[in-house]
Parts: structure tokens; sequence; C-alpha cells
């Protein structure tokens, strides 16, 4: 009994004595070499910011006999807005591209429900920037597609006013241009396209 009980003494030192050794090794190993061979992912990866064009859209606003057609298409690329305007009438199945503008990210360009004059050689746009609206009046036949713009030119005439809202026309060559004052009076204008004049009206039109 006891050659066996200092057998097993023996081989529990012999335990014992190659544990510590062990964990002496490993306090001493450097610890870049206890790391995996896999390179360590950071918590946050930066990444740098991909702008994407938006899929084109577009707007059709008819005349009210239906003869012609106003389309405005737009299309997101970067920082900017690019707009395209066609005309279309009943007597071509082609559309005409009246002119391609590009717009600011603050700034916007739409059709107004009752853009077209009612003898279809007129049509305006709405502008909308960080300074305000501007309408832009253009004729439909010519060529050059110059607009007028009618804001720049209501403010020349009538520095104390301010336009709230072109509602549409109320005649041949006439726009409703509804405004107010400094102290919040309402007053409606016509905007005679063919001399680019400013009539005050007794009636505000709602």
């Amino acid at each position: 009994m006891d050659i066996l009980r200092r057998e097993i003494q023996t081989l529990l030192f012999i335990a014992v004595a190659t544990g510590l050794w062990l964990f002496i090794l490993i306090l001493r190993t450097p610890s870049a070499a206890l790391h995996t061979p896999f390179p360590a992912i950071p918590f946050f990866v930066p990444s740098n910011p991909v702008i994407t064009e938006l899929q084109l859209q577009e707007t059709v606003n008819s005349s009210s006999d239906g003869t012609n057609s106003l389309i405005l298409q737009k299309k997101l690329k970067g920082h900017s807005t690019i707009y395209t305007v066609f005309l279309k009438d009943d007597k071509s199945p082609a559309k005409r591209n009246l002119f391609t503008r590009t717009e600011g990210i603050a700034q916007s360009l739409s059709i107004p429900f009752n853009a077209w004059s009612p003898d279809n050689t007129y049509f305006f746009l709405k502008e909308t920037t960080p300074k305000g609206f501007n309408y832009l009046v253009y004729p439909a036949e010519n060529q050059n597609h110059v607009s007028v713009n009618l804001s720049m030119l209501f403010a020349k005439a009538y520095p104390t006013y301010s336009i709230t809202d072109v509602t549409g026309w109320g005649g041949y060559g006439l726009l409703v241009v509804n405004t107010k004052t400094q102290d919040g009076s309402l007053q409606s204008f016509w905007f005679e396209v063919y001399d680019s004049a400013f009539i005050p009206l007794s009636t505000y039109f709602n």
C-alpha cells in the first residue's frame, strides 16, 4: 500500500508541475500570438455616400379642348434636377421639345392646373425657389421659347404688394393674379400678357 500511495503522489506532483509550467508559458507568450489569423472587423466602417438617379417622372397637362398637351419631365441627377418641357398637339403624334433646364435641389418647376390660355397660345409654369415663387409665361408657338417672369414684373410695378397665387386665365391673354398688401389687404389683378401690364380689379378672385 505504501508503494501504491507513493506512486499516486508522484503522478499528482507531475500533473501539478506540468499544469504550472503550462500556465507560466501562456503568461510569457506575446499577446499577438493568441490572436486569430482573421483580420479584425472595425465596429464602424466609413463609406462614401452614393447618389443614385431617380426614375424619370412625367406630368401631363392638357388644354381645355384637349387638342394640346404640356408635358413636364424631371430627373434627379446628383444635387440638381433636370427639367424638360414638351408640347404635343393632336395634329402630330410627335412631341416638340421646348426647353431643358437644370434647377438646384432647393428649387423646382411645376405645371399649374389651369396652365393653358383659352386659345392655347400661352401657358405658364410655376418655379419654386428658396426666396419664393416665380410664375413664368411662355408663348406656345414661339420657337425661341422666351418666358416672361410675371413675378419680377409685378414686384417692380407694385413693391408694396406680394403675390399669393396665380390662379389661371380669366380670358384671352389675361391671367388672374391674387395679391396682398403689407397690412394683409387682398387685391386681384389681371396680367395682360400681350403688353405685360397689370390691371387692378374691383373683385377679389378666390
